[in-house]
Formats: structure tokens, sequence, C-alpha cells
């Protein structure tokens, strides 16, 4: 067992100090030139404005005028006293009334040109640590206060001897400035060091009414083993070796900790004293925050009788993280049956006769109710004789257990609590209900509730509609969800006792969130598979934006080919009447079938032939996007029904026409080499397919073998792997006419084969 995060605090005591220093430094230019002005210049009179325009043609002086406040500021530059009613000095001063200090003045005619800002200050502290028994001076602390995500907090009292000399305080604080040059520059040195009441630490006796202490905070963890023996482990090597040296130390804080961990957990749980049968549970106990709750469950049965406070149970994090519905059972809180608290659904039921549940504490369920089960029970740590609550691990956690027969019959107050709350119109009550139930397996028990209330609103949706806005206002997606499931059933059921017209009335008043609902509606509910109901519902759909026509929402498009096939004439639907992509396809195809059929039965035969690739084309294309329909071969086959006329009238006007050619022709050959390949695929293909669609055409058969028969192997050899060659050799016998040179019979014989 490992406690993790636990944070050791120990106080170092400081004395908070106040450095006086002078930093010696090199001016920059802009000071540079103000001082050799003020040293060398001769004329007195004037000012330092002036001189920088005359004397150096220099009129942008807002470097010059911040460099002179500096020298002020820092006291390298002052009033000349001697001069009466002088006021700020600024660069309108004449120069005569500044003054500068003649160390300073040396220092410019030796040429070593350096300056001082005397009297500049400095906070920082002098830390003592007890642990390392070493000191230091530091301006910002270096270590944590405190440590993150915490689970428990010792303080360890240290004696403290803070006995320094004076002496060796004054020879840090010198090293410290020396060594610090990005805080107090290059050449800066110590001039004094103030304590806190403004007073020179030379000038003081007793230091020690100034000192403080300042937290100090190491990460450790503390592992305790089977044998009763423990480890304490901290991030600081140092610190560790301390604790080493001071076997008390390390015993003080594992029972800090043990302790303050029984109280946190004995806040929630009511541990098992007494002995409970260990061969059902793993040997090796863990602590509860080491837990490790995987993401998939989603149910928490909880056995009331171990628990102290539910409320303590529910919030905490390491138990109840990603669970939707926690259970206690063997409650005894008679006031309590479901409650709602951090988006999870509580419910409480009475005793329950089973062995594994007495057994357990708590226990977790998947989605496929397989269980992983704990029990909290006593454990003596046997070095500080302390009693901690630790968890054991059920071994039997593969065990799935039918949960609909362990609350059977634990659920009579919840099932009328339902019906009140229905009633009552408290909607999100009586829905979170359901929820629950339906997760143990037991929502029959109020889905005839909840149906006959619905029922008696049915045609109007009054009941559903009130307690669909009430819930929306509660954003409880789940809830609603259930109750557009119950609503969908049942509007399915009714349809059989109800006209067509009364049914799409009724539809026309619910809404649903989830349209996989209202398209389950449509694909069951008992109505006529006519094109008028057909349209009626995509017209629905498509006010809820939603595409019927992608989804061939009760087989629309076998529906609609069945309807064209019967009623074959041009032009027959409107293409942009949707918004669906499927259905302009399909319209737009059935729309060239019918046109080009109407041109051929009034012998506009130029018209078809110009258009038949268009056709072919069109055709190839919609099967290809179609091919994930249900019901795909009733849909291939009234494509083909659509067609057989066509084919059978044009074909003889072909058959007339190519006897007229003769035989020395190019045209002929290339068409007889065409039609002699058309002849040869469809001998192989009417092997593979039943008589009853022999008159299929050619380039809806293949379809059939690849997508039907699920044979595209058999495709690919016929037409070795080539679909092209068969479109062109179409093109050549049914479509637009071309004028052909040897060299086209070349190309098609090497495509074709034949002489």
């Amino acid at each position: 067992m490992i406690f993790n995060k636990i944070e050791i605090l120990y106080d170092k005591v400081y004395l908070p100090l106040k450095i006086k220093y002078s930093e010696i430094r090199k001016p920059t230019f802009m000071e540079f030139l103000i001082l050799l002005i003020i040293i060398d210049h001769p004329s007195k009179e004037k000012n330092i404005k002036i001189i920088l325009k005359e004397d150096f043609n220099i009129s942008n002086q807002v470097l010059f005028e911040r460099a002179l406040r500096d020298l002020i500021n820092f006291k390298v530059v002052e009033v000349n006293k001697t001069k009466a009613g002088i006021g700020l000095l600024n660069m309108n001063t004449s120069i005569d009334n500044f003054i500068i200090d003649q160390k300073i003045k040396e220092e410019f005619k030796k040429g070593t040109y350096t300056i001082s800002h005397d009297n500049k200050f400095q906070d920082v502290k002098y830390f003592s640590d007890p642990v390392l028994n070493s000191s230091e001076i530091l301006k910002d602390i270096n270590w944590k206060k405190r440590i993150n995500e915490l689970k428990f907090s010792h303080k360890i009292e240290i004696e403290k001897n803070f006995s320094i000399e004076k002496g060796t305080i004054i020879n840090s604080a010198k090293d410290f400035v020396k060594n610090k040059p990005e805080i107090f520059g290059d050449d800066a040195f110590l001039k004094d060091l103030i304590l806190e009441d403004q007073e020179s630490i030379s000038d003081i006796n007793n230091i020690n009414r100034f000192l403080k202490t300042e937290s100090i905070a190491i990460e450790g963890w503390l592992e305790i083993f089977e044998n009763g023996a423990f480890k304490l482990k901290t991030e600081d090597k140092s610190f560790d070796d301390y604790l080493r040296k001071r076997p008390n130390i390390s015993l003080e804080i594992l029972k800090s900790v043990a302790i303050k961990y029984d109280e946190k957990i004995k806040k929630i749980f009511r541990p098992e004293s007494s002995n409970f049968n260990e061969n059902d549970f793993i040997s090796s106990p863990d602590l509860i925050s080491n837990l490790n709750i995987k993401t998939n469950y989603n149910l928490l049965l909880v056995n009331d009788q171990f628990i102290v406070n539910d409320n303590e149970f529910i919030k905490n994090k390491d138990l109840a993280k990603n669970i939707e519905i926690i259970i206690f059972y063997n409650s005894k809180r008679n006031n309590k049956i479901i409650n709602s608290i951090d988006n999870k659904l509580i419910f409480y039921v009475g005793y329950i006769e089973n062995l594994i549940l007495q057994q357990n504490t708590f226990m977790y369920f998947d989605s496929k109710n397989t269980l992983n089960g704990f029990l909290i029970a006593n454990k003596n740590i046997e070095n500080i004789d302390i009693n901690i609550p630790v968890v054991y691990s059920f071994k039997n956690n593969s065990n799935q257990i039918k949960l609909s027969n362990l609350f059977e019959n634990n659920i009579k107050e919840a099932v009328d609590t339902f019906e009140e709350c229905l009633l009552d119109s408290d909607y999100e009550t009586a829905m979170n209900i359901y929820f629950v139930l339906q997760r143990i397996g037991l929502e029959a028990e109020v889905s005839l509730t909840l149906t006959n209330y619905l029922a008696k609103t049915i045609d109007s949706g009054t009941n559903y509609s009130n307690m669909r806005d009430y819930l929306i206002k509660f954003e409880d997606r789940n809830l609603i969800l259930i109750l557009e499931k119950v609503v969908k059933d049942l509007i399915i059921k009714i349809s059989k006792d109800r006209t067509d017209d009364e049914l799409f009335e009724i539809i026309s008043n619910y809404k649903f969130i989830d349209s996989k609902n209202i398209l389950e509606i449509f694909n069951k509910i008992e109505i006529k598979d006519n094109i008028e109901n057909i349209y009626r519902i995509n017209n629905f759909l498509s006010k809820m934006s939603i595409d019927g026509w992608k989804f061939n929402i009760r087989n629309s498009l076998i529906i609609l080919t069945n309807y064209f096939k019967n009623n074959n004439r041009s032009e027959m639907f409107e293409e942009t009447k949707y918004n669906s992509d499927v259905w302009a396809q399909n319209a737009n195809t059935l729309n060239i079938i019918g046109r080009i059929t109407k041109e051929l039965y009034m012998s506009n035969y130029k018209f078809v032939e110009d258009n038949y690739k268009i056709m072919l084309d069109s055709i190839i294309d919609l099967i290809g996007n179609s091919l994930d329909i249900n019901n795909f071969e009733s849909y291939l086959i009234n494509l083909s029904d659509s067609l057989i006329d066509f084919y059978k009238n044009y074909y003889k006007y072909k058959s007339e026409q190519f006897a007229t050619i003769t035989e020395d022709m190019i045209e002929y050959k290339i068409q007889l080499l065409a039609g002699n390949y058309i002849n040869k695929i469809e001998d192989k293909l009417n092997d593979l397919i039943d008589k009853n669609i022999l008159n299929m055409p050619i380039e809806l058969k293949l379809e059939w073998i690849k997508n039907v028969k699920n044979d595209s192997k058999q495709v690919d050899k016929i037409l070795k792997g080539n679909e092209k060659n068969y479109r062109k050799a179409l093109n050549i016998i049914f479509g637009k006419k071309k004028e052909y040179s040897s060299s086209d019979l070349t190309k098609y014989i090497n495509i074709f084969g034949g002489k």
C-alpha cells in the first residue's frame, strides 16, 4: 500500500534584511557628456540645453534629459548650495548651479570615468535551515511552500538553534552582493545591513527578536508492506538522509497520515470490522485513493449498511467519476427514492437477499454488467497499532449478474412514485426513475404506465409535448431520448388502427431530437406503400432538414422506380423538388429514360442516337451511387423493366438499319465487331444469372452479378478488367452515328477482337 502526495512541512528561520549598497559603474554616453560639460565647459553661465545645441549640434535632447534626471536621483549631480535661490535642477539650469562629488571629478581627470549610485537598497532574507544545517541569503525563496494535489499534510517540529554572529551575517551579505551582479551590478559594494526597525545591524545587540519563520514543503510517499514494515521516501535526497538518522520522525509522519486517512475515510464508510471470508477477496489490500476506476463503468451499486454519509460518497471524485447511476441498496434512508446530483442519478432501494451484494461494500458495472466488487475493512498497522480502512478486491470480478433479478422485488415504491410524478407533472423525476429502471433491465415495470399516459393524448401529442418541453428546459438529452423511444413505439403500435391521413396528422404533432426515431416510425407504421405516401413522408422529412431519399426511407427509391416503370412518361419528376442529391440524380435519370423512350416511340431516332450515351452514363452512375440501399435487387429489376421495351424497340430499329449497310463498308465491320463483342459478354453473363432476368440490359446484368450475387471476380474475368470497352461497344451500336476510317477499324479490332 502506498500513500502518495504527502506534504511534509518544516520551518526555516530567517532574518529580514535590507542591504544598503553603492554601485560603481561606467556612465552612459549621455551621462558622460553631461558630466564632462559640468566639469570642463568654460562658459559656466550657459545651461546644458544650449551647450548641447551650440557646441555639439544636438537638437533632440530627450535621452539627455532622462540621463540628467538619473544623475540627480542617484545624487551623482547635486545643487550647488553656495548659490542662492536655486530650485529644481534641469536642462535649463546654468551649469554653475551644479555640483559634482570631488571623487568623480578626480576619476574623470584620471580618465577612468566611473560613477556610483549611492545608497541603493535591496530587500533580502537571511535563512537558516535546521535540516540541512546551513544558511544562505535569498532575494526570493527557491522552494515550494505547498504541494499540488496533496492528499495528506504533516508538519514536523524541529528545534531551532539560531545563534549566528553579526560578522557571519555581514560577510555573507558581502559575498551575496559580490556574487549577484544581475541584482547589484558589477562593482557594487556593501555599505550596511538594515533591520526592520530601520536600525543598522551593527547597532543591535539582540537580533533574535527580529527572527521569523517560512515553511518549506517537500513531497513524499509512504509504502507499507505486508509484514508491517514501512518506507518513507521524498523528492529531496538530503531530507531523506535527515529522516534516516531520525526514525522517530518517520514514525510520527506515518502515524499522522494514518490517523488523517482513517478520519477522512470514516466520514464516508463504516468499515467491516468483523471477520469476512478472505477466500473471496484478493489477499493484498490497497488504499481507496489508489483504486483504478475504469472509464467504461457506468453503474455503481453501494451497500448502504457500510455508508456513513451518502452525500460524501457521491461527492468523492475518486469513487464516483464517470458513473451515471449510483444505487444504494440495503438502504434505510426512508425519505429517499431518487435524486440527481452532479449529473448522476442516485437511487435507493431496501434490503436485497444476495450473497455477493452482502459481501461487498460497493460494486462497479460496465455496459455488459460485468462486475468489479470491493470491500472496505479495517487493517492494523503494527508499527503504530492503528486500524485504517483499506479496500479488498472481490475475486469473482468476471461474474455477470442479472440485475433485473436482483431488484425486481425492490422497486414497487419507485414504480408508484413514477406514476404519481406523471400525474403531478414532475416529469424530470419520472423520467429519471425510468432511466434507472432501464439500466437494470426493469423499464417494463413503468413502460406501460408511461405508454398509457402518452396514449391518453396520442392524437394531439399534448402529454408528450408537455413532458418534452419540461425536459428540454433541463437540457437532459438522455431523458428526452427515452421519452421519444416510448412514443415512437406507441405510434407504430396504434398505426394499424388509423387511416393513412390520420397517421400523418398524428405524426405532425410530434417533434424528435433524434432523427432515427422519426425514420423508424415511417419505416414501421402500417400505411399503404404507394408513391403518394412516399411523397408525403419525404415532404415531412424535408421540413425537418432530413434527406429521406438518402436513407431510402420506407424503400422510397424502390417505390419511385416501380411507379416509373408502370407509368413511363417524359419529364415525370421535378428534379429540384427536394434538397437531396439522391432524389435529384434518380429524378434526372428517370426523366432521361422517359424522354428518350418518348422520342423513340415518336420515331425521332436521331434524338435517341444523340442522347443514348447520356442515358447510359446516367444509369451507370446512378447505380454506382445506389449500391448500399436496401432491396437493391428490386431497384435493379425496376430499372430493367423501365428499359426493356426501349431496348426491344430500339434494337429492332437498329437491326433494320444495320441490314441496309453493305458488308464492305467500314461502318458495317465496326458495328459487327461491337455487336459480336456484346453478344459474347452476354452469353457468359447469362450463364451466371436466373432465367427470369435474361432480358435485363447488359449494363444492369453486370451490376446484378457484382452486387447482388457478389461475384465481382467473374465480371472482371469476363470484361478482362476493362469496363470501358463494353460501354464503347454499346455506344457504337446504339449511340450517335460517326464517320469511321480504316484506322478506327484497326483500333476496334484490337479492342473487341476479330479480323
